[in-house]
């Protein structure tokens, strides 16, 4: 019986490690400019972030359609959660979110492949 047991929390645990990696990949994976594009656009990145210093970007935010964009500063932390504070605010259409934050999910790093 005991041999079974090391069996089940083996799974147990490489189950946990697989949730883990899809949650929050971007410690393993990275982040590059298309994968965080992809989290700030909501899936879709038809600009990649700029990366301006250690762990901090510029991204564009699609508007209107994709007609336009607004560029957001965005910070991003070791488990690729990020926020973003609005650059020239007062060129901004009204109505624009000053802070935005998320995470970049395993669908991210998928999307910013393409």
């Amino acid at each position: 019986m005991t041999g079974t047991w090391k069996y089940v929390l083996a799974a147990i645990l490489l189950v946990v490690v697989a949730v883990a990696f899809m949650a929050r990949p971007s410690p393993i994976l990275g982040i590059d400019g298309s994968s965080l594009a992809a989290s700030v656009n909501d899936g879709s990145a038809p600009v990649p972030c700029r990366e301006t210093a250690e762990g901090t970007w510029t991204c564009t935010e699609m508007i209107d359609g994709g007609s336009s964009g607004i560029d957001y500063q965005v910070d991003v932390g070791t488990w690729g959660c990020w926020t973003g504070e609005l650059l020239m605010k007062e060129a901004a259409p009204k109505g624009t979110e000053s802070e935005v934050s998320g995470c970049v999910s395993i669908v991210d790093h998928l999307f910013g492949l393409i």
